[in-house]
């Protein structure tokens, strides 16, 4: 997935790195739209939701991303073919690869491979990435601009998705897109590169 500003790329690497790996082929839940609440006893955070269905998040008329109603998604190459990422599922959890990788737990991401939350905070309409430096803040605006309190985005260059219409399914669009941002920025940083080629014309 093309990124779409530096200073995003920066912070998503030190909130998002340790969270997923390139994503890979996910499994599904049951069709349908579905909503979870990840609150285990014991939990200090806010319990907060996220809603699955239809959505697509665009670079420009590019579509980047897609999330399905059954929590499937696909996500853009560089030649803007569809291969299959992340799988949302209906209690929290998201799976990379068919394995649970990152679950929300009350308003914090936990890294399931290791137990620890992610330095990340899910709000009931934004998600604060705090794992380094200045606090980056990403809502979604009332036209499905993202928006990145903290960090400098180029005006007309931030993402825009389509079809989140509620508060949960804009947490989901959120959460992706972080974990997404943070991929990239650590496979980019592995390969000493600044940013991630722009996709062939």
């Amino acid at each position: 997935m093309r990124l779409i500003a530096v200073s995003i790329l920066a912070i998503a690497a030190c909130g998002g790195s340790s969270a997923v790996q390139k994503p890979s082929p996910g499994t599904g839940s049951a069709t349908g739209s579905a909503s979870a609440t990840a609150t285990p006893a014991g939990s200090a955070g806010a319990a907060v939701s996220i809603e699955l269905g239809e959505m697509t998040i665009f670079d420009g008329t590019r579509a980047v991303v897609k999330i399905h109603a059954n929590g499937q998604t696909e996500i853009a190459s560089a030649t803007d073919a569809l291969s299959p990422g992340p799988t949302l599922d209906a209690d929290g959890t998201i799976e990379v690869g068919g394995k649970p990788r990152i679950r929300i737990t009350g308003d914090k991401l936990v890294d399931l491979s290791s137990g620890q939350a992610v330095p990340v905070t899910v709000g009931p309409e934004s998600l604060t990435i705090s794992g380094g430096g200045t606090p980056i803040t990403m809502s979604i605006g009332a036209d499905g601009t993202f928006v990145f309190a903290g960090a400098e985005v180029p005006p007309g260059k931030a993402p825009r998705v389509e079809g989140a219409n509620t508060p949960g399914k804009r947490r989901a669009a959120l959460v992706l897109l972080m974990l997404l941002l943070g991929a990239d920025a650590a496979a980019s940083a592995e390969s000493g590169s600044a940013v991630p080629p722009a996709p062939a014309k």
